[in-house]
Protein backbone atom coordinates (compact mmCIF):
# COMPACT_ATOMS: atom_id res chain seq x y z
CA UNK A 1 0.00 0.00 0.00
CA UNK A 2 1.28 3.68 -0.97
CA UNK A 3 0.33 6.26 1.23
CA UNK A 4 -0.12 9.30 -0.55
CA UNK A 5 -0.18 13.09 0.24
CA UNK A 6 -2.64 14.95 -1.40
CA UNK A 7 -0.42 18.81 -0.99
CA UNK A 8 -3.53 21.42 -2.06
CA UNK A 9 -1.51 24.04 -2.74
CA UNK A 10 -1.48 27.06 -0.08
CA UNK A 11 -2.60 24.81 2.77
CA UNK A 12 0.52 24.27 4.92
CA UNK A 13 1.31 21.05 2.68
CA UNK A 14 5.29 22.30 2.60
CA UNK A 15 5.11 21.41 6.35
CA UNK A 16 3.14 17.72 6.10
CA UNK A 17 5.46 16.60 3.16
CA UNK A 18 8.73 17.18 5.68
CA UNK A 19 6.53 15.62 8.23
CA UNK A 20 5.97 12.32 5.78
CA UNK A 21 8.60 12.26 3.50
CA UNK A 22 10.79 9.76 5.44
CA UNK A 23 7.69 7.12 5.71
CA UNK A 24 7.95 3.50 3.85
CA UNK A 25 6.19 3.50 0.59
CA UNK A 26 5.75 7.25 0.66
CA UNK A 27 4.58 9.42 -2.34
CA UNK A 28 3.28 13.01 -2.90
CA UNK A 29 0.35 14.46 -5.41
CA UNK A 30 1.19 18.36 -5.75
CA UNK A 31 0.07 20.24 -8.57
CA UNK A 32 -0.82 16.81 -10.10
CA UNK A 33 -4.37 14.92 -9.53
CA UNK A 34 -4.15 11.56 -11.77
CA UNK A 35 -4.05 8.86 -8.61
CA UNK A 36 -3.23 5.76 -9.09
CA UNK A 37 -4.70 2.10 -7.50
CA UNK A 38 -3.94 0.71 -3.97
CA UNK A 39 -3.53 4.28 -1.89
CA UNK A 40 -4.63 5.43 1.02
CA UNK A 41 -4.66 9.17 1.23
CA UNK A 42 -3.91 12.08 3.54
CA UNK A 43 -5.27 15.73 2.51
CA UNK A 44 -4.66 18.98 3.97
CA UNK A 45 -7.62 21.82 3.23
CA UNK A 46 -7.67 25.22 4.05
CA UNK A 47 -10.43 28.17 4.13
CA UNK A 48 -10.98 28.54 0.39
CA UNK A 49 -11.07 32.77 0.98
CA UNK A 50 -7.51 32.61 3.37
CA UNK A 51 -6.42 30.05 0.64
CA UNK A 52 -7.24 32.39 -2.46
CA UNK A 53 -5.39 35.14 -0.88
CA UNK A 54 -2.15 33.10 -0.28
CA UNK A 55 -2.47 31.48 -3.81
CA UNK A 56 -2.95 35.44 -5.54
CA UNK A 57 0.34 36.31 -3.08
CA UNK A 58 2.27 33.64 -4.11
CA UNK A 59 2.15 34.24 -8.03
CA UNK A 60 2.00 38.39 -7.30
CA UNK A 61 5.58 37.39 -5.61
CA UNK A 62 6.44 35.22 -8.44
CA UNK A 63 5.67 37.19 -11.53
CA UNK A 64 6.84 40.84 -9.72
CA UNK A 65 10.66 39.31 -9.13
CA UNK A 66 13.63 40.22 -11.18
CA UNK A 67 15.07 36.83 -11.47
CA UNK A 68 18.06 38.84 -13.41
CA UNK A 69 19.59 40.24 -10.24
CA UNK A 70 17.71 37.38 -7.95
CA UNK A 71 19.81 37.46 -4.40
CA UNK A 72 20.74 34.16 -2.59
CA UNK A 73 17.29 32.09 -2.19
CA UNK A 74 16.31 31.30 1.50
CA UNK A 75 14.45 28.06 1.28
CA UNK A 76 12.91 28.03 4.44
CA UNK A 77 11.40 31.82 3.94
CA UNK A 78 10.92 32.33 0.24
CA UNK A 79 7.09 31.44 -1.28
CA UNK A 80 8.87 29.56 -4.39
CA UNK A 81 12.41 29.11 -4.16
CA UNK A 82 12.52 26.12 -6.69
CA UNK A 83 10.30 28.13 -8.84
CA UNK A 84 12.43 31.16 -8.77
CA UNK A 85 15.35 29.61 -9.63
CA UNK A 86 13.97 27.60 -12.86
CA UNK A 87 12.93 30.51 -14.29
CA UNK A 88 16.30 32.18 -13.92
CA UNK A 89 17.29 33.88 -17.47
CA UNK A 90 13.57 32.99 -18.84
CA UNK A 91 11.28 36.08 -20.00
CA UNK A 92 8.31 34.77 -17.47
CA UNK A 93 7.90 33.13 -14.35
CA UNK A 94 4.73 30.67 -15.07
CA UNK A 95 3.72 31.47 -18.29
CA UNK A 96 3.46 34.50 -20.75
CA UNK A 97 -0.04 34.49 -20.71
CA UNK A 98 -0.38 33.82 -16.59
CA UNK A 99 2.25 36.58 -16.27
CA UNK A 100 0.62 39.29 -18.14
CA UNK A 101 -2.96 38.79 -16.55
CA UNK A 102 -1.45 38.89 -13.04
CA UNK A 103 0.28 42.08 -13.78
CA UNK A 104 -3.17 43.64 -14.41
CA UNK A 105 -4.16 43.28 -10.35
CA UNK A 106 -2.40 45.01 -7.57
CA UNK A 107 -3.84 42.63 -4.84
CA UNK A 108 -6.11 39.62 -4.19
CA UNK A 109 -8.42 42.65 -3.30
CA UNK A 110 -8.36 43.87 -6.71
CA UNK A 111 -8.51 40.65 -8.65
CA UNK A 112 -11.41 39.32 -6.48
CA UNK A 113 -13.59 42.78 -6.64
CA UNK A 114 -12.66 43.15 -10.46
CA UNK A 115 -14.87 39.81 -10.49
CA UNK A 116 -18.08 42.05 -10.73
CA UNK A 117 -16.15 45.28 -12.04
CA UNK A 118 -18.53 47.45 -14.04
CA UNK A 119 -15.46 47.65 -16.39
CA UNK A 120 -16.33 45.03 -18.71
CA UNK A 121 -12.21 44.49 -19.97
CA UNK A 122 -11.39 44.77 -16.24
CA UNK A 123 -13.96 41.89 -15.15
CA UNK A 124 -13.20 39.66 -18.12
CA UNK A 125 -9.44 39.64 -17.31
CA UNK A 126 -10.31 38.52 -13.70
CA UNK A 127 -12.49 35.79 -14.82
CA UNK A 128 -9.21 34.75 -16.79
CA UNK A 129 -6.89 34.49 -13.88
CA UNK A 130 -9.33 32.91 -12.29
CA UNK A 131 -10.07 29.89 -14.67
CA UNK A 132 -6.02 30.15 -15.83
CA UNK A 133 -4.46 26.24 -15.01
CA UNK A 134 -0.94 27.43 -14.34
CA UNK A 135 -0.90 27.63 -10.32
CA UNK A 136 -2.77 27.87 -7.31
CA UNK A 137 -5.42 30.34 -7.61
CA UNK A 138 -7.49 27.40 -10.15
CA UNK A 139 -5.51 24.13 -8.70
CA UNK A 140 -7.66 23.75 -5.10
CA UNK A 141 -9.19 21.42 -3.67
CA UNK A 142 -11.96 20.68 -5.78
CA UNK A 143 -9.13 20.37 -8.33
CA UNK A 144 -7.95 17.35 -6.32
CA UNK A 145 -10.74 16.17 -4.99
CA UNK A 146 -13.84 16.25 -7.51
CA UNK A 147 -12.14 15.11 -10.58
CA UNK A 148 -12.98 11.93 -11.74
CA UNK A 149 -15.98 11.48 -8.59
CA UNK A 150 -12.18 11.04 -6.28
CA UNK A 151 -14.06 11.75 -3.00
CA UNK A 152 -16.93 9.06 -3.86
CA UNK A 153 -14.64 6.57 -5.20
CA UNK A 154 -12.12 6.89 -2.77
CA UNK A 155 -14.08 6.75 0.48
CA UNK A 156 -12.67 3.80 2.28
CA UNK A 157 -9.19 4.87 1.09
CA UNK A 158 -9.03 8.31 2.48
CA UNK A 159 -6.65 8.04 5.96
CA UNK A 160 -7.20 11.33 7.35
CA UNK A 161 -8.08 15.03 6.51
CA UNK A 162 -6.21 17.65 8.37
CA UNK A 163 -7.21 21.74 8.40
CA UNK A 164 -4.51 24.47 8.04
CA UNK A 165 -6.18 26.53 10.61
CA UNK A 166 -5.27 23.61 13.70
CA UNK A 167 -2.15 22.28 12.26
CA UNK A 168 -0.87 21.32 15.58
CA UNK A 169 -3.43 19.09 17.18
CA UNK A 170 -4.18 17.61 13.37
CA UNK A 171 -0.72 16.57 13.28
CA UNK A 172 -0.87 15.34 16.29
CA UNK A 173 -3.63 13.12 15.35
CA UNK A 174 -2.15 12.26 12.27
CA UNK A 175 1.03 11.42 14.41
CA UNK A 176 -1.43 8.74 16.39
CA UNK A 177 -3.53 7.38 13.38
CA UNK A 178 -0.51 6.30 11.58
CA UNK A 179 1.37 5.36 14.83
CA UNK A 180 4.21 7.16 13.86
CA UNK A 181 6.28 9.90 15.80
CA UNK A 182 5.71 13.38 13.89
CA UNK A 183 8.76 16.15 14.27
CA UNK A 184 6.31 18.91 15.65
CA UNK A 185 8.25 21.81 15.89
CA UNK A 186 8.57 22.16 12.24
CA UNK A 187 7.12 25.38 11.61
CA UNK A 188 4.61 26.78 8.41
CA UNK A 189 7.03 28.24 5.90
CA UNK A 190 6.53 31.84 6.69
CA UNK A 191 5.83 34.72 3.99
CA UNK A 192 7.71 37.26 4.90
CA UNK A 193 7.82 39.26 1.45
CA UNK A 194 4.24 39.90 0.76
CA UNK A 195 3.33 43.65 2.89
CA UNK A 196 0.40 42.28 5.16
CA UNK A 197 -1.90 44.47 3.81
CA UNK A 198 -1.99 42.53 0.41
CA UNK A 199 -4.09 39.93 2.67
CA UNK A 200 -6.60 43.05 3.48
CA UNK A 201 -10.56 41.84 1.41
CA UNK A 202 -13.26 44.02 1.32
CA UNK A 203 -16.80 42.60 2.04
CA UNK A 204 -17.25 42.99 -1.55
CA UNK A 205 -13.96 40.74 -2.36
CA UNK A 206 -15.34 38.47 0.59
CA UNK A 207 -18.62 37.97 -1.34
CA UNK A 208 -17.05 37.46 -4.95
CA UNK A 209 -14.72 34.99 -3.71
CA UNK A 210 -17.11 32.77 -2.07
CA UNK A 211 -19.42 33.16 -5.44
CA UNK A 212 -16.65 32.14 -7.66
CA UNK A 213 -15.74 29.00 -4.98
CA UNK A 214 -19.54 27.97 -4.48
CA UNK A 215 -19.30 25.17 -6.92
CA UNK A 216 -16.24 24.14 -6.91
CA UNK A 217 -14.30 24.80 -3.63
CA UNK A 218 -17.26 24.41 -1.05
CA UNK A 219 -19.08 21.35 -2.88
CA UNK A 220 -15.57 19.58 -1.93
CA UNK A 221 -15.66 20.91 1.66
CA UNK A 222 -19.72 20.41 1.72
CA UNK A 223 -19.17 16.16 0.80
CA UNK A 224 -16.43 16.17 3.16
CA UNK A 225 -18.55 17.17 5.88
CA UNK A 226 -20.87 14.07 4.46
CA UNK A 227 -18.66 12.02 4.85
CA UNK A 228 -17.64 12.44 8.40
CA UNK A 229 -13.83 13.91 7.73
CA UNK A 230 -14.80 17.90 8.87
CA UNK A 231 -17.55 19.06 10.78
CA UNK A 232 -20.60 21.50 9.85
CA UNK A 233 -18.44 24.24 12.46
CA UNK A 234 -15.51 24.04 10.15
CA UNK A 235 -17.71 24.15 7.04
CA UNK A 236 -19.29 27.49 8.42
CA UNK A 237 -16.16 29.02 9.35
CA UNK A 238 -14.77 28.58 5.94
CA UNK A 239 -17.44 31.27 4.57
CA UNK A 240 -15.74 34.13 6.69
CA UNK A 241 -12.36 35.94 6.59
CA UNK A 242 -10.75 37.65 9.36
CA UNK A 243 -8.05 40.12 8.22
CA UNK A 244 -5.28 41.78 11.36
CA UNK A 245 -2.85 44.21 10.01
CA UNK A 246 -0.35 43.21 12.97
CA UNK A 247 -0.68 39.42 12.54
Amino acid sequence: MTLAFIHVGKTGGTTIHKLLRNQENYKQYHLANKYKDNEKYILWIRNPIHRFVSAFNHSYYGVHTDTSTIPEFNLTKCLLPIRLKNSIGKPYMFSKEYDALMKQFTSANHLAESLTSTDSTLREKAIQLMNRREEHIFKGIHWYLLKNDFLNKNRDNILFVGRTEYMTEDIRALANKLNITLDETLKLRENIYVDKSMKYLSPLAIENIIEWYKNTEYVALKQLVTDGWIDEATLNMYYTYEFDMHK
